[in-house]
């Protein structure tokens, strides 16, 4: 492999590097979004569950 090529890789690494740095804050506010959806969810299903069995 030419001595050339390494310098472009550096440089495709180092773009990768910063646009998962860049999008990493997004990508947390998605999986915490996911997370409190499927909690949300599961408290609806435990909710239609016992509803049924609910005296107040």
């Amino acid at each position: 492999m030419p001595s050339s090529s390494q310098p472009q890789f550096l440089i495709w690494r180092r773009a990768a590097i910063r646009l998962d740095q860049q999008e990493a804050p997004q990508r947390e506010l998605a999986r915490q979004k996911k997370k409190d959806d499927e909690n949300r969810l599961q408290l609806e299903m435990a909710w239609q569950v016992n509803k049924a069995y609910f005296r107040p």
